[in-house]
């Protein structure tokens, strides 16, 4: 049956460790705002650059350093 409404469905990108990776779909469907977009669990530190240099203005640089001595691991 979940094949058949489509309720699993594979994620919008491949999961850099583990491949296909699937979700499951909201059950409601919305006319003006649609809910079909499936993205994939992040992979632990992945986002750091992204997130530090958000929130914490950090560069590239800065980043890379910090994750060579270990600080987020």
């Amino acid at each position: 049956q979940f094949r058949e409404t489509d309720f699993i469905r594979p994620a919008d990108d491949q999961h850099p460790l583990m491949g296909t990776t699937f979700a499951d779909r909201l059950p409601l469907y919305f006319e003006k705002t649609p809910c079909d977009s499936y993205r994939r669990s992040r992979v632990l530190g992945e986002d750091n650059e992204a997130v530090l240099a958000d929130w914490l203005g950090m560069d590239k640089a800065a980043v890379e350093q910090g994750e060579r001595e270990g600080i987020f691991d």
